[in-house]
Order: C-alpha cells, then structure tokens, then sequence
C-alpha cells in the first residue's frame, strides 16, 4: 500500500523542455488527492513551487536538493539550510579561476554571475559542465570537504551534467525522513521516483524505489523497478503499475 509519493523533476517529471505530459500531470493530481506528494529536486523553491501548483500539489516540498522545504499551502520556507560562508568562498574562488558556468541560490534569489552576488547565506552551488568526467573531477575535489555534500545530476538528454553542491546535513535521502516525519509515514510504503546520481540516497531510502529508463546504470542498480523513460512517461507507467494493485 502506497502511504506517499516523491518525485524528482528533471529528467523524471519533466522533459528537456522543461514540460509535464498531460497524462502525467493528471495521474499525479488524482494520487494527491488520496497521499502526501511531493517533489525532491536540485532546483531552487521558486521553480519547485511554479511544478508543484501546476500538479495542485498542496503538500510540503523540497527545493535545492532538499536543502528548503516549502509549506506549498502559503509558499513559505520552513527549513533552510545554507552553506558554511568560507566554503562558499573557496568554491566561488574556484568557479572563477577557471570560468566555470554556475548557479548560486539564496533564500529568494538565484545568481548566475559572481558580481550580482550580495550574499554569502547560499542554500546551493551548481556547477554546469558538458562532460560526465570533468562533472566527476569537480566533485571528486569537493567531496571530501567537511561541511559539504556534493552529487552529480543531468538534463535528460545527458547533454549537461551538473555539481550539486550543499551542505552536508542535505540531501534528497534526509528529505525523505523529513517528510516521512511530516506525515507520519513508514518509509517502507512511500514510493519515489527519480533518474539521476542526486537521487540515489531518495531510492535507498524508500520501501518502493523506481528509476527511469533514462537513469545512469548506477541508479537503475539501486531501484526496485525500472519504467520508462520521461519522453515515454515513465512516471505514468510507475503510478499505474500500482494504482492497478490497489495500493491505496
């Protein structure tokens, strides 16, 4: 019996135009309206907010990899956890020694230059990189700082790859036992969906793991099943799978 839902965006929601199949969306609205659903993604909270009311989803949600959580009944941040200011220091120094393309978000804005930065309370850096090794150099280079947790993600088409870098109290397997607790859910009947390397600690968490076609081998590895992929609606194939089995 499914007691919760949690869904990744890229690559798993959403396509590489950045849209939600109409089945999808439907499939996803009807589910809300029986359990908690929610989104766990790397994105900041004004764009996991912008999918969240499009699917009616009126639960907590999980931006910036779990780092904020929003009540989405009134759009307020109820956890925010930044990274420590010399580390954000250290890895802007890296960004621009070597001209790296970047996202920086704070509690209410997004920076994308490292002269429009008037904050240092940073939830998030993304590092934007074309290829899956320079990707894993970089993150290879931070992991082992302490105070931070760092993970890889891509676009769908696997054109892009990105560093996620937060602090090391976040990820989407915390945000999982956040919102459990929320809930009061046993993890064991939650299901969650995703196709990336940032939602391996999700798919451990949970009693019911689900990877996209999409997905790199190492996260199909780690998930109870494998659906299709997001241009085939993969997500659609996950909820009927069990919607059929009654598992409410």
């Amino acid at each position: 019996m499914i007691h919760g839902l949690l869904l990744d965006l890229d690559g798993t929601l959403i396509n590489q135009d950045d849209k939600i199949s109409l089945s999808v969306k439907n499939l996803v609205k009807d589910f809300a309206e029986q359990i908690p659903v929610s989104i766990i993604s790397g994105r900041e909270s004004r764009e996991v907010k912008k999918f969240a009311n499009e699917l009616s989803l009126n639960y907590i949600q999980f931006s910036d990899n779990g780092a904020r959580v929003i009540d989405n009944k009134n759009g307020d941040t109820i956890i925010s956890v930044s990274i420590e200011e010399g580390l954000v220091k250290n890895i802007f120094s890296k960004i621009l020694e070597k001209k790296l393309k970047f996202l920086a978000t704070t509690n209410d804005k997004t920076f994308n230059s490292l002269v429009n930065v008037d904050s240092f309370d940073i939830s998030t850096i993304v590092i934007c990189l074309e290829e899956f090794e320079d990707a894993k150099a970089f993150s290879s280079e931070y992991s082992e700082e302490l105070g931070l947790r760092v993970n890889i993600s891509s676009d769908s088409n696997r054109e892009r790859y990105y560093v996620n870098i937060n602090h090391s109290h976040v990820s989407k397997g915390v945000a999982v036992n956040h919102f459990c607790r929320f809930y009061s859910l046993n993890k064991s009947k939650v299901m969650a969906i995703g196709d990336s390397y940032n939602d391996l600690e999700m798919l451990k968490e949970v009693g019911i793991s689900v990877a996209m076609e999409n997905a790199p081998i190492e996260v199909k590895d780690v998930a109870r099943y494998v659906v299709k992929d997001v241009n085939s609606d993969g997500v659609e194939e996950a909820l009927l799978k069990f919607s059929h089995r009654s598992f409410f």
